[in-house]
């Protein structure tokens, strides 16, 4: 990705990795949300929405 202006995003998070036991499940997946910015997350079954998803917000609740 390029280089960001952190002012300029409400949510960054850059190179979320995910594995269960040596099985990856993400590899570097990004995300750059902007203040009222709406995104949407669609795949297919088992292309790791919900892993994405949660890895954000465990993510999040160790910084709040």
């Amino acid at each position: 990705m390029k280089e960001s202006n952190y002012k300029n995003y409400r949510i960054e998070a850059e190179n979320i990795c995910v594995d269960y036991h040596g099985k990856v499940a993400l590899y570097d997946a990004n995300l750059r949300l902007k203040p009222g910015q709406i995104c949407g997350l669609v795949g297919m079954n088992g292309a790791g929405k919900t892993t994405f998803f949660n890895a954000l917000t465990l993510s999040l609740i160790h910084i709040l």
